[in-house]
């Protein structure tokens, strides 16, 4: 009985040896698979941020040192291997500083002289830790930070800045900052070839569908830009300058547009109101004062566009036409002077080609010309033939930069021109860091997308 009983025992404390095992089994198990699972939290989670003036993610020690003269900090870094996150942040003594960690524990850090949360840090300032360990709210769940980082590709190189809304306008092209009321803040980012600039504020409430393609000209314009409606965005740049500099720049416009068109032409009332739908602008600095252009777009109807390049050409005649003035000598030394006209100095030709009617209205002595094709509501107006050309030949199209529906503009740069567009800005790093892989031989495709409470440009190769 006695041996029984101890047989019975025996085998429950085996029984319970064996649980134990297993669950100590179980438990080492899962403790292995969290410490496998666990990665350092992205500095974007740590760092306060109301404290933070930059933050550099995914980014090599040459990103860094690009950036070294406009953060001297950064000449402290140490040298390290593949891609880590950096963090300047301000220093309630006045001075700037600096924290290095890893967002995937593979990659190590150089060394560490600072730790968060068992996360390995390299700080430029002790004081860095005591800012870290407070109550502040992080970087992640500011607003704009929030907005910003939607628009950056997980993996890509990302630079954060904080900025005022003068400082973020400054970095767009100037025909780009109509398109935003700015609040501050700016995300810059590059992947797949693909450089972006991100800004933060209240995007301009723009509808309209982008055209997707344009067509591949023979001699390259300067500038192409596709956009939802054009008269909307000179009505925002308009507005959006100061009382006195708007006054000036309706001044421009009307000269263009007299330069162009002659003295029947107005920008206000003519002009503007035949750029309503979608267009593509072309654009080409001539040799001359007169620049080159083009303009392709939908008219409300064909019969309403074919009356309006009518009464386009017949005013661009009259002013080749010009005035001249016959002056006859009567007796007693008395003269008149007969004010006329002298059509000779113009030609004016009407062709049919491929479904195109285009007109042609040009100086017989001179290189100043206009001219139109018409095909259903679909118009061209031009004062270069080899463009004109390509479209009625139906020269190839090319696509524009692949983007979302929430595109409002879009098209192609030359180096040269886009350098003129961001020359107060080409001097900061920002753009420097952005165009670095960009060759100035070739033309820069662009978009521009409205993201929520943000707006981006995004920049590639162009194969034109």
């Amino acid at each position: 009985m006695i041996t029984t009983m101890l047989s019975l025992n025996f085998s429950k404390l085996r029984l319970f040896l064996l649980a134990l095992l297993v669950s100590a089994t179980v438990i080492a198990a899962t403790l292995f698979l969290v410490i496998s699972m666990w990665q350092p939290l992205p500095l974007e989670a740590i760092l306060p941020g109301a404290d933070v003036t930059a933050l550099f993610s995914n980014v090599t020690r040459e990103d860094v040192r690009t950036w070294s003269d406009r953060f001297p900090e950064l000449k402290n870094v140490p040298d390290f291997e593949d891609r880590l996150e950096l963090g300047i942040l301000q220093i309630p003594s006045g001075s700037r500083g600096w924290i290095l960690s890893s967002p995937v524990k593979e990659t190590p850090i150089p060394y560490s002289n600072g730790e968060f949360r068992n996360q390995d840090v390299i700080l430029s300032d002790p004081h860095l830790m005591g800012m870290m360990t407070g109550n502040s709210v992080r970087l992640k769940s500011l607003d704009v930070f929030r907005e910003l980082k939607k628009n950056a590709p997980a993996a890509a190189p990302h630079i954060y800045l904080r900025s005022d809304p003068a400082g973020a306008s400054a970095l767009l092209p100037y025909p780009l900052r109509p398109f935003i009321a700015l609040s501050g803040g700016l995300l810059l980012s590059k992947a797949g070839g693909t450089s972006r600039i991100s800004v933060f504020g209240a995007p301009a409430n723009i509808t309209a569908a982008v055209p997707d393609d344009v067509t591949m000209f023979s001699q390259a314009p300067d500038l192409v830009l596709a956009i939802s409606s054009p008269a909307y965005a000179i009505d925002l740049w308009l507005a959006s300058l100061p009382e006195i500099e708007r006054a000036i720049r309706r001044g421009q416009l009307a000269n263009i547009a007299h330069d162009l068109l002659g003295d029947d032409w107005s920008m206000q009332y003519d002009i503007l109101p035949a750029m309503r739908d979608a267009a593509v602008l072309s654009w080409k600095t001539g040799t001359g004062s007169t620049p080159l252009f083009m303009l392709q777009s939908h008219a409300a109807s064909a019969a309403g566009i074919r009356r309006q390049l009518q009464e386009l050409h017949d005013g661009f005649k009259a002013m080749l036409t010009g005035t001249t003035v016959a002056r006859r000598m009567f007796d007693r030394g008395f003269t008149s002077a007969v004010l006329g006209s002298d059509p000779s100095q113009v030609e004016d030709v009407k062709t049919v080609e491929n479904g195109w009617t285009v007109r042609e209205t040009r100086q017989k002595n001179g290189d100043r010309m206009m001219l139109s094709a018409s095909r259903g509501r679909e118009f061209v107006v031009s004062n270069k033939r080899e463009w004109l050309e390509d479209v009625i030949a139906e020269t190839p199209a090319r696509r524009l930069p692949d983007a979302s529906d929430s595109t409002i503009a879009s098209g192609v740069f030359s180096v040269n021109l886009l350098r003129k567009l961001i020359s107060g800005a080409l001097a900061g790093q920002e753009w420097q860091w952005l165009l670095e892989d960009f060759p100035a031989s070739r033309p820069i495709a662009w978009y521009l997308e409205r993201n929520g409470h943000g707006l981006t440009l995004s920049l590639t190769l162009s194969g034109q």
